[in-house]
């Protein structure tokens, strides 16, 4: 169930053969839906999820890191939409965001910032190790990475995934 959603039993509706419970549908949660209009708001005015997360770490009980922040910007049920496989109900849900705003967060969130570039396509050094490396300590794989050094010539080495992710983390 998304957040800023809540269970409601549909109250005309009878339990189907050996159903105790009826069945019931999402509806708004007042107090979490607020809080996910919140997060878009928080979003279009600063352009970064890292905000977004912290808002909802802080004025939420729930674990929220940046994938679950940014599956919060991306879901479609808050502008109504309601998919299961292949099926698409466009009025499955409740509207919660408006949709000229779900959509301008959808555009900066597709959005590639200018000046990146991946570091394996600037030149054409290779690296030797062909196969999956793992580290020693967390079982995590090794990628290849590389640094400009005190003289300006890169130095190439491979690190673990964990630690690289926590690097840049710390960074920003």
């Amino acid at each position: 169930m998304p957040f800023g959603f809540r269970p409601e039993f549909i109250g005309e509706a009878t339990p189907l053969d050996g159903d105790k419970k009826p069945p019931q549908r999402l509806v708004e949660h007042t107090h979490n839906a607020d809080i996910v209009r919140d997060a878009y708001n928080l979003f279009l005015q600063f352009r970064n999820i890292a905000k977004v997360r912290d808002y909802l770490k802080a004025v939420t009980s729930r674990q929220w890191d940046t994938t679950k922040t940014k599956r919060l910007l991306t879901n479609e049920a808050y502008i109504g939409v309601q998919s299961v496989g292949d099926h698409r109900n466009e009025e499955g849900y409740p509207i919660i965001v408006p949709p000229d705003l779900w959509s301008r967060v959808q555009e900066f969130l597709t959005e590639r910032p200018q000046g990146t570039r991946c570091s394996r396509t600037e030149d054409d050094y290779v690296y030797y190790l062909q196969e999956r490396v793992f580290c020693p300590y967390c079982n995590c794989s090794y990628t290849h990475c590389s640094v400009r050094g005190k003289s300006g010539e890169k130095v190439r080495y491979y690190t673990c995934l964990d630690t690289n992710k926590r690097t840049r983390l710390i960074a920003r």
